[in-house]
């Protein structure tokens, strides 16, 4: 019989360092690389896209993933990621915590479990990707987010909550959504802000909103042109689905410390 993971063990060990228990809990991914700075395990590739200057749409890339979706099998684990991040939001008390399909609804339901066991009432509600525009051979896929299942009512008060933060994209759509049911959005919260350009702060027509995450650690993303990446995009040196293909990451990262650490290296 496999043993089950106690993520409870990993908590108490790196209580004061929330990915290195994201880490040991299998969910989070470095590249390795050698003394002369050369990849041996595979980029990944990320969400956020870009234009050529011929009209592709390419992903860009990056060194580092955080794939929250491994600590959500272990509902414990969440429940203490999100616990430390409402202390951190206790001066701001939504109505509403509102997360986005798929990687905000832990965040937002357990933050709005611990709003209510510490007696700050606030509801969840979830925004789903609806598809509106289905692929052809000529077109791409379109989608939007919308309320379906739950709602957004005006006078909300409404703190955004998701997984991780990069290029903010997601986010601004939601905050669109939110104002055009006639909410506020009062902040922005996530397990893990990674953007190198927003910190503090998200500027949305105008308004700046605060942004509030377990964990701000940026990483650097790369155009697949980019110097930094061009010899391991020519390799094909890259996973570009990381949380569909997971195993094609963590196996030759397992596989390469072991060598690594045999060798002495």
């Amino acid at each position: 019989i496999m043993k089950v993971l106690n993520p409870w063990d990993i908590i108490e060990q790196y209580a004061d360092d929330p990915l290195k228990i994201l880490e040991e809990l299998g969910g989070y991914y470095e590249v390795l690389k050698d003394k002369e700075g050369n990849r041996l395990t595979p980029l990944v590739g990320y969400a956020g896209k870009y234009q050529t200057s011929d009209g592709k749409e390419l992903q860009y890339v990056g060194d580092v993933y955080a794939n929250f979706a491994k600590a959500e099998e272990h509902p414990g684990a969440i429940a203490w990621f999100t616990k430390v991040l409402w202390e951190k939001l206790i001066t701001r008390t939504p109505t509403v915590y509102v997360g986005p399909q798929m990687g905000g609804v832990a965040v937002a339901q357990f933050l709005a479990y611990h709003a209510y066991v510490n007696r700050y009432p606030a509801r969840y509600a979830c925004a789903e990707k609806i598809v509106t525009q289905v692929k052809t051979d000529t077109l791409r896929e379109q989608s939007e987010l919308q309320f379906a299942r739950h709602s957004v009512n005006p006078g909300d008060s409404v703190i955004i909550a998701e997984d991780v933060l990069n290029n903010f994209s997601t986010t601004s759509q939601l905050i669109g959504l939110v104002e055009k049911q006639g909410g506020h959005v009062r902040a922005i919260t996530a397990l893990l802000n990674r953007s190198m350009t927003i910190k503090d702060e998200y500027i949305h027509n105008g308004k700046s909103i605060l942004v509030i995450p377990l964990v701000y650690k940026p990483y650097p993303e790369y155009k697949q042109d980019d110097p930094e990446v061009v010899k391991d995009i020519e390799k094909d040196n890259v996973v570009r689905k990381p949380k569909n293909e997971w195993g094609k990451l963590m196996e030759p990262l397992k596989a390469m410390r072991l060598a690594m650490a045999s060798n002495g290296s």
